[in-house]
């Protein structure tokens, strides 16, 4: 663990739907995970293979060697990690199963999810400009024109209309169209709030599944926001 998320509790994720695109982010990125038994001494090695949402996770059965540790109604205790931030949830061994022809661990759907989002990378603020991000969710044919706030590295502030109606967890697919640069990127919905006296909501997003090419324009993007903030806090 990070001394960034060592100084401070975790978020506990308690909401069906949040828990549910949480733990789907892992299979997507089939992320590692670390199964901790309560008779044992040491982590054994699995992966999220799959959900059955509300009713249980599929994991990854551990080696023969270690197998016969495991009883119906353990509890297990999964620590895994998501864009470099720790994910941890505990469950209850339901039955032994098998998923796409793997040995598997069926599991209760976990009450809570624990995780750290951290901020990572500065923000500019995007002021005096007409600069507008375009997002689409993924399920969706709708586009949501919204105008931008602030940028990062690792996400945006944007500010869309209330009728998106957009849920924390929810992945967007994102067009960003920045003053003639275009990027398109995934973007992981964590907060959508009611901007009080406006027609708008604001948005907070972090790009997910971002390349090194995408992460290095977005950085000549920020760089030059910053360098035009500075140049105009000085009257140039």
């Amino acid at each position: 663990m990070s001394s960034a998320e060592s100084s401070r509790e975790p978020e506990a994720v308690r909401q069906p739907e949040q828990v549910r695109a949480l733990l789907q982010r892992l299979i997507s990125g089939r992320c590692m995970a670390h199964i901790w038994h309560p008779s044992g001494t040491e982590a054994h090695l699995s992966t999220l293979l799959g959900l059955k949402p509300g009713q249980g996770v599929y994991l990854d059965a551990p080696m023969d060697s270690v197998i016969d540790l495991y009883r119906k109604g353990d509890v297990l205790d999964v620590h895994s990690r998501l864009d470099g931030t720790a994910v941890r949830f505990a469950t209850k061994l339901q039955l032994f199963s098998r998923y796409n022809g793997y040995p598997a661990l069926l599991c209760a759907w976990p009450e809570e999810v624990h995780h750290y989002e951290r901020r990572t990378s500065f923000r500019v603020r995007v002021t005096g400009s007409t600069m507008e991000a375009e997002l689409a969710l993924d399920d969706d044919t709708r586009v949501h024109e919204a105008r931008l706030v602030d940028l990062s590295v690792g996400g945006f502030g944007a500010l869309v209309d209330t009728e998106a109606r957009l849920e924390p967890g929810e992945v967007l697919d994102c067009q960003l169209d920045l003053r003639g640069s275009k990027l398109t990127l995934k973007a992981a919905v964590q907060g959508f709030n009611e901007a009080p006296g406006t027609r708008f909501c604001r948005l907070g997003a972090r790009f997910v599944e971002i390349d090194p090419a995408q992460e290095r324009r977005l950085s000549k993007l920020v760089l030059e926001l910053e360098r035009q903030a500075i140049q105009h806090s000085r009257g140039h």
